[in-house]
């Protein structure tokens, strides 16, 4: 199950999780019967975390793919949005550094319970939501150059430390 729980942490559902069709974000199948009816709960969290990050992975993966000079002449605010999209990809650096190190933990111990890897990336239940919806905020608003600038300086003051941090980099 443990195997499971990384792919769709890394934003694979896989064969156990799925899209919600109410919040888009990944949970568990339902009536699997080697799941307790207690864990859908905290694998449903974590799952969304999975969700998040393939939002966010995707999005830094299509700003920063190499352009031309052309290229941005062309799109007015892209060199705001690219510099959007590194950020978030150094944020998303530590997500994957922190999986890498969860999922070798739990090669090491097998029985590591999911409340485990659950604490494990608890920092990230309220970071990875906040920067994915500041991507859509972005995109809806259909904001470019300075007022991007400005949306992301306001961010900086969210009063969640981590979220802060992850603003001001």
């Amino acid at each position: 199950m443990q195997h499971e729980i990384f792919l769709a942490l890394a934003g694979c559902p896989g064969s156990t999780f799925t899209v919600s069709r109410e919040s888009g974000l990944f949970e568990v199948i339902t009536d699997l019967p080697f799941i307790h009816p207690s864990e859908v709960a905290i694998l449903n969290r974590l799952s969304g975390l999975g969700t998040y990050y393939k939002q966010l992975n995707d999005f830094t993966k299509q700003q920063t793919t190499f352009c031309t000079a052309l290229d941005l002449i062309k799109d007015e605010g892209n060199l705001y949005h690219k510099a959007m999209a590194y950020g978030f990809d150094k944020v998303l650096d530590s997500y994957r550094k922190k999986l890498v190190d969860v999922e070798q933990k739990c090669m090491m111990q097998p029985d590591l319970p999911i409340s485990h890897i659950q604490h494990e990336f608890e920092d990230f239940q309220l970071l990875l939501p906040a920067l994915d919806s500041c991507l859509k905020y972005v995109h809806n608003h259909k904001l470019q150059g300075c007022q991007i600038l400005s949306f992301l300086h306001q961010q900086c003051s969210s009063g969640i430390s981590s979220v802060e941090t992850a603003f001001t980099r």
